[in-house]
């Protein structure tokens, strides 16, 4: 027997590898004291090959015990974390299955594959898959996929690897994301375009029920977006916020994004959807987007709109234009008549009380000279003469 003094390591007695049956002995040893980064076992075992010869099959992982491929499996596990890359090939040229579980903490668990692209080696995640690994296997208790995982990395090599070896782009996590919700926020169009290829579905929802598209608009991705109406992204698709539903077009009008709000009303968006809990044109009156009000009424109420519905857009925006004090917004849709002294849809206070808490004194000023009736009752609690 070889001691720990004939190796440099420990004082734990390592069995003579003289012959291919003692390779058997040595893996379990090396396994069961973790020590595949503490020496080159990949070194030991092609000697031990060497050393078969013709038998060489002999020492092949499907005739072992039950011990000594639990052992071979554990090895494996410790040499793709380790990112050790002589030993994994040698361990998958024994056939040591690709799919082995690493066992993670409280009951969790990964396979090999989702650590190799954990750790972004690529060519350990090409051994793992050559040798026959799942490509789309979740991990526990997220259901997370490797394709995921290199979606999130932004990692091209690794998500371009996937994909050839036909991973699915559309699986969903626990968290509801997809690999394409993932790469929204990482700023590469080249892994974008890599899933749309692919058949990434541009209208999952993710995490919050957002869509793909939504997301673009909220972390300011004007060519992500473009891409993902050009391949059919629904741009009139609900998600649902705390306040209810809404679409694309009501986020960019309350962020204040005037490029998307003109993309997605050349891609036919709804300015008036009846499904949504407000209309696009009040979330950017309230963010003091006077841009996007003005392109919003242009685009909605130019030729044949209804007069009621465009009343009330305007009035709604004239009162959110108030309650934010911007003054250019209400010259804007005063010079589109809105009444100044009618009780909107979506509030039940009139203009002239709520100006009075918020707003400077020209733009009150230029309310009583649009006509505003100082001796109309407000909320009932408050009116003009009190205020």
């Amino acid at each position: 027997m070889l001691t720990g003094s004939d190796t440099g390591e420990s004082s734990h007695k390592i069995p003579r590898a003289g012959a291919p049956g003692q390779l058997l002995s040595l893996v379990l040893y090396m396994a069961s004291n973790k020590l595949t980064g503490d020496f080159d076992a990949s070194e030991v075992i092609r000697g031990i090959r060497r050393l078969a010869g013709p038998n060489a099959l002999g020492i092949s992982y499907q005739n072992q015990t039950p011990t000594v491929r639990a052992s071979l499996e554990t090895l494996l596990s410790g040499a793709v974390s380790d990112s050790n890359i002589r030993l994994v090939k040698e361990l998958l040229n024994l056939g040591t299955p690709p799919d082995v579980r690493v066992k993670l903490n409280y009951g969790r668990h990964k396979m090999l594959l989702h650590v190799a692209v954990d750790n972004q080696h690529s060519e350990i995640g090409w051994l793992v898959l050559r040798a026959g690994a799942e490509p789309n296997g979740a991990a526990s208790p997220f259901r997370v996929t490797p394709l995921q995982i290199a979606a999130d990395r932004a990692n091209h090599d690794l998500v371009r690897l996937l994909l050839s070896y036909e991973a699915y782009p559309n699986l969903i996590s626990k968290s509801q994301s997809t690999a394409l919700r993932l790469a929204v926020s990482k700023r590469r169009p080249d892994i974008d375009s890599l899933l749309l290829k692919a058949g990434a579905d541009v209208n999952a929802p993710g995490g919050g029920r957002i869509t793909v598209l939504q997301s673009t608009v909220i972390v300011d991705r004007l060519d992500l977006a473009e891409m993902l109406l050009g391949a059919g992204a629904d741009v009139n698709a609900l998600r649902r916020s705390p306040n209810g539903p809404e679409t694309a077009l009501h986020d960019a009008a309350r962020l204040g994004r005037l490029g998307f709000v003109k993309t997605f009303l050349e891609r036919a968006a709804i300015a008036d959807d009846s499904r949504c809990w407000e209309l696009p044109i009040l979330a950017a009156a309230k963010s003091k987007s006077v841009a996007i009000v003005r392109r919003l009424l242009e685009y909605k109420y130019a030729g044949n709109a209804a007069e009621e519905a465009e009343r009330y857009s305007i009035q709604t925006a004239l009162y959110a234009a108030v309650h934010s004090g911007k003054i250019e917004g209400i010259e804007h849709l005063l010079a589109r008549a809105a009444s100044v002294n009618a009780l909107t849809s979506a509030y039940t206070s009139r203009l002239l009380p709520e100006a009075a808490r918020t707003s400077p004194l020209e733009l009150i000023k230029r309310l009583l000279d649009a006509g505003c009736d100082v001796n109309a009752s407000g909320t009932g609690r408050r009116d003009e003469a009190a205020i």
